[in-house]
Parts: C-alpha cells; sequence; structure tokens
C-alpha cells in the first residue's frame, strides 16, 4: 500500500524482471514481446525503474522516483502485466 491503493492492485503478484538496456529504450506503457523457453508472450510494461546502487527495489518503487523509462546501458526494474511464465535469461524486446 506504500505506493498507493490503484498501483497496488496493478502490481500485486506481478512480474519484477531485473534487466540491463542493450539497445533502445524501455518505458511505462510499451508493449514487449518476452521470449522464455522458445515462447513469445506479448505483455504491456507496467513500470521501468532505473536500479540504483543505493536503494532498493521496494524503497523506489515506494518513492515513485525515476522517470518511467530506461535507455541503453542502463540497468532497470521492469514490472511487467504478468503473473507467471517468465523464466530468468528471458529476452525482452519492443
Amino acid at each position: 500500500l506504500d505506493v498507493g491503493m490503484k498501483r497496488a492492485k496493478a502490481y500485486k503478484n506481478r512480474i519484477v524482471a531485473t534487466s540491463e538496456i542493450i539497445t533502445g529504450e524501455l518505458a511505462k506503457d510499451d508493449k514487449v514481446t518476452i521470449t522464455t523457453n522458445g515462447n513469445d508472450i506479448t505483455t504491456t510494461i507496467l513500470d521501468v525503474i532505473e536500479c540504483s546502487s543505493s536503494s532498493t527495489f521496494e524503497t523506489m518503487l515506494a518513492a515513485n522516483m525515476g522517470k518511467h523509462k530506461a535507455g541503453a546501458g542502463t540497468s532497470a526494474w521492469i514490472l511487467l502485466d504478468l503473473t507467471e511464465g517468465v523464466r530468468e535469461g528471458s529476452l525482452i524486446q519492443k
């Protein structure tokens, strides 16, 4: 509830991926395809929060910090509108 009732409902039980952005930019509301276990899953990004070496995901989410996007060469926490089916090492792409 630290993130507000609306966001808490939207984010409940959703997958958070920690990812390095290789090229381009990922942003809140982008449609993406996730390749996992040889299957493609299409979904929406609920939020993107740049990783911080000085704060945890929970702290950054509660503070609503960031630009809600991340570009090439950065690491980010990516909240996906999925509740299951994504394995470690999956590829997230626009």
